[in-house]
């Protein structure tokens, strides 16, 4: 998953700052086209080859009380001939940050979002010409690895809906997750994922009783790749409560010791439903069963379940690492799918 963003609070000041010191419109923010292209140039100085291949932005209320503003981007650059590591770079408003990641980086296609012709602003309205209030929680825009989504695509995520358009048809698609719900799953002797997502619920409804868990994980401690589900050693999770347009949210981490971390988070997960997944009644175990049935042999490094924000999707899918991108799983199915 991209890492959450960070610091929200140096454009704020930067804006504030701006008007004090102008009142005027002649101080003028830089626009999400020309901090792409900035990122680009970092992400060359930190590796000649590396391409910008995932933007994503956290909003928050404008300044004058019209729409929203774009608070703090995140992007991901990668060189498509050397993609054992990529670059996470973040921009606050004021500063810069990067960080390398010494790992293959896969599910999102290596496509040079610099090349893209289709401007925020111009998806921006059009999303206002579907009907869509400029209110969002965030964005982000990449070209999915996936074959029914050839072109990239800005996804905007409001507290009940994602709003995904496409950048060379223009299309709009709503897609409206279900809230709340749960209770479906009845853990059992080889529960490894439900047992844990209930345990999680019990313990982020601790910080807030409206709180669900809406992305689930497991992985080996050590580092070491899973034989079987069972070897599961270490969860991670996201919650998420939704109150109006306000969406808290927060990581979990359970170790096998056992010890709970809990984080709150500056921002909600992106690309994510938020579906309660107490709500699935298939397991890990059945899904790592059938993607070795289907011809995908473990070990895998790690697996996840989550319901992704992509038009066509209705139901949690597990995840789960090849060497040339993911086998999911259809939580509800059970059908296999190569991505």
């Amino acid at each position: 998953m991209v890492s959450a963003l960070r610091s929200l609070i140096g454009v704020s000041v930067l804006i504030a700052t701006c008007l004090l010191l102008t009142g005027v419109p002649g101080c003028v923010l830089p626009t999400v086209d020309e901090i792409l292209a900035e990122a680009a140039t970092r992400a060359r100085a930190l590796d000649r080859g590396a391409i910008i291949v995932a933007v994503t932005g956290v909003n928050g209320a404008s300044l004058d009380g019209t729409g929203s503003e774009t608070l703090a981007w995140e992007f991901i650059a990668v060189d498509p001939n050397a993609a054992d590591a990529y670059h996470v770079l973040n921009f606050d408003g004021t500063n810069w940050t990067t960080e390398t990641i010494n790992e293959l980086l896969v599910g999102i296609a290596y496509f040079d979002l610099t090349e893209v012709d289709m401007t925020e602003l111009e998806a921006r309205a059009l999303l206002a010409a579907a009907g869509h209030a400029d209110d969002f929680l965030g964005w982000s825009l990449n070209q999915p690895l996936h074959p029914d989504y050839p072109n990239p695509l800005y996804t905007f995520t409001y507290a009940d809906k994602g709003v995904i358009i496409d950048t060379v048809t223009e299309a709009v698609t709503v897609s409206t997750p279900p809230l709340g719900g749960g209770g479906g799953a009845v853990p059992g002797a080889d529960d490894i994922s439900l047992a844990l997502i209930a345990f999680a619920t019990e313990r982020i409804n601790d910080e807030d009783p409206a709180a669900m868990i809406v992305w689930a994980g497991g992985r080996d401690l050590a580092g070491q790749p899973l034989a079987a589900a069972a070897d599961t050693t270490t969860w991670d999770f996201e919650a998420v409560a939704v109150a109006g347009t306000d969406v808290q949210a927060w990581s979990l981490n359970y170790v096998d010791t056992p010890v709970w971390t809990v984080t709150e988070l500056g921002v909600p997960p992106f690309g994510v439903q938020f579906v309660n997944l107490t709500s699935l009644t298939m397991d890990v175990v059945e899904a790592w069963d059938l993607a070795v049935a289907a011809g995908y042999a473990g070990p895998f490094d790690w697996w996840c379940v989550f319901q992704p924000l992509y038009p066509g999707v209705d139901s949690p899918m597990y995840v789960f690492p090849i060497a040339t991108g993911y086998v999911l799983v259809d939580s509800l199915t059970g059908e296999v799918i190569e991505e």
